[in-house]
């Protein structure tokens, strides 16, 4: 009696990443069947013997031919259309089934972590039952106790599983590894990576440029400066007030009733202040464009004049170096000796330092030392850091770069180092700068006057400044014209992209690929990356998700395969 024809013998469609659990039911299913020994190739295509008649070797050959075309339907009809479209370069299942272990049966000890790491990571969903769950779990194992890996090699998987995310290039290095490394030899190069890190590390300095003082720290024997009592500082006196909730023994920064500051970017701003305070806060929205009326400039103009303060930014305590600091209003030295022709001022409004505390200017003048030469230096003789303005350097159409290695100062228009600095710990020191003397001459031609009211009214344009000195408003200020590169930068158009003329002939003749991530909350599954090809002459676009990053290269290989077959 004849078998039923079957069209789909397994329900498992191969897809790729399920290929064990098909490579499982699939072969169960020929061993039953007595066709296992054509796929391994044991049972060859057969050939003509010696003295067979035509007819039995046709017979044998037709016979052979059925089976092994049988097996292929089969595989065709449970694998996904983008798998089974490859197997027209193919005439037999041997062939067939060789290709889809080398493109898809991953081993080595890259895969027996990401096996780990998944079992690791499987948790019962909410509403799962715990037999849909060890339905997830099953394959793992299986995949587990059929991995031929030593107990050296399952202790160093424990290992890397265990390390930190900073570990990330020595453990990818490891896993793909061939031959693969000895626990001890992992070992050892781990701990080279983690002396690597310490190295890179600088010592960590008790300074902090433009920042509020942490409530955390240990005060001693510190004075209160509005109490000037032992034992806690001005952010938690007893004795001040909160300008947000009028309480008293914390400031506004440490207010327990202030809403929190939105996360992850600008929103629109809120000027908090209590009444009558000294320090002008002039913000901008970041939704659409902001405008400012001639009223609403009065308004902020007489409460500059009224508090005869700035909102300027400077730096807890710290040594005689000079430090880049990028929210300080202008340069700032505490040595006088520093000084060449110093000016003696008393109109400049005080610096407001980040513990909430106001410092006097006394001297303006330049700056000339071996190392240094810096026009328009603020002395205050308060002030135990020197600081140098970013913002300044900037507005002198100089380019500041920082990095990983350092700090430089260049000219934006010939590019030449003016300056240099080394970094120490999260700050940048200078080590030399010396300006040409073009940035001095125009650091003393430039009208100061109108150009500070420029900044203080929120870089505000000269058809604005204009009516409010020929009102009077802003006292005996002449106006000048005065160039902002700030705004000037600001206003100017981006160039669009240049037309790309090159064309790839053919497919696959040029792909481009990057990769995304970590990202912040995992996807479906626990992916946290992603990594596309896109295919410049079809435009066609493959995407493959990631748990760990280590996965990349292998990821690599599998499309290179599936591109050259």
């Amino acid at each position: 009696m004849e078998k039923p024809d079957i069209s789909q013998p397994i329900t498992i469609v191969l897809s790729g990443s399920n290929y064990n659990l098909w490579i499982q039911g699939m072969k169960s299913f020929l061993i039953g069947h007595k066709l296992w020994r054509i796929v391994i190739g044991d049972i060859t295509k057969p050939t003509k013997e010696k003295d067979e008649s035509d007819t039995k070797f046709a017979n044998r050959l037709e016979d052979w031919d059925s089976k092994n075309h049988q097996i292929i339907t089969w595989f065709r009809n449970t694998s996904v259309p983008a798998i089974h479209i490859q197997f027209a370069d193919y005439d037999s299942a041997k062939e067939i089934w060789d290709f889809l272990a080398n493109r898809y049966q991953t081993t080595g000890l890259a895969h027996y972590y990401q096996l780990w790491t998944t079992l690791h990571s499987l948790k019962q969903g909410s509403g799962q039952s715990v037999n849909d769950f060890l339905a997830q779990v099953q394959p793992i194992w299986n995949q587990i106790s059929q991995a031929n890996i030593s107990e050296d090699h399952l202790h160093l998987i424990q290992v890397l599983m265990a390390l930190r995310p900073e570990y990330e290039s020595v453990r990818a290095s490891l896993l793909h590894r061939d031959p693969l490394p000895s626990l001890n030899t992992a070992i050892q190069e781990i701990i080279f990576e983690e002396t690597r890190l310490n190295l890179d590390k600088s010592p960590q300095f008790d300074i902090a440029l433009a920042t509020t003082r942490s409530s955390h720290q240990k005060f001693g024997n510190q004075t209160c400066k509005n109490c000037h009592q032992m034992g806690h500082v001005f952010a938690t006196c007893p004795t001040v007030e909160c300008r947000y909730c009028h309480a008293f023994g914390h400031i506004l920064e440490h207010c327990p009733t202030r809403p929190p500051r939105p996360k992850g970017g600008f929103s629109k701003s809120k000027i908090m202040s209590k009444p009558g305070s000294s320090s002008v806060t002039v913000a901008a929205t970041t939704e659409g464009s902001t405008f400012v009326t001639m009223s609403d400039l009065e308004a902020m103009v007489k409460q500059v004049i009224s508090s005869n303060s700035s909102t300027a930014m400077s730096a807890t305590p710290g040594n005689s170096s000079w430090f880049f600091d990028s929210a300080c209003c202008n340069h700032m030295t505490t040595d006088i000796n520093l000084l060449s022709s110093k000016t003696h001022v008393s109109s400049l409004p005080p610096i407001h330092t980040a513990n909430g505390t106001q410092m006097t200017i006394t001297h303006t003048s330049h700056v000339t030392t071996p190392n240094l030469s810096l026009p328009e230096m603020y002395h205050i003789p308060n002030l135990t850091l020197n600081l140098l303005s970013v913002g300044q350097l900037c507005e002198k159409e100089l380019t500041v770069i920082f990095s990983s290695s350092g700090v430089q100062v260049q000219d934006s228009q010939t590019g030449q180092i003016l300056g240099t600095g080394r970094k120490v710990g999260r700050l940048f020191e200078l080590a030399s700068l010396h300006l040409p003397q073009k940035f001095v001459s125009a650091a003393t031609t430039t009208n100061s006057s109108i150009h500070q009211w420029h900044l203080q009214l929120g870089h505000a344009s000269a058809s604005k400044i204009q009516p409010l000195i020929s009102r009077g408003l802003l006292g005996s200020t002449k106006f000048e014209s005065f160039n902002c590169l700030h705004c000037q930068l600001a206003k100017q158009p981006a160039l669009s992209f240049s037309n790309n003329v090159s064309i790839s002939n053919s497919p696959f003749s040029l792909i481009h690929s990057d990769i995304w991530g970590p990202s912040p909350v995992p996807f479906v599954n626990g992916f946290r990356y992603f990594v596309l090809f896109i295919d410049d002459h079809s435009r066609f676009t493959w995407i493959y998700f990631l748990k760990h990053r280590s996965e990349l290269p292998q990821i690599y290989i599998t499309f290179a395969n599936m591109v050259k077959t």
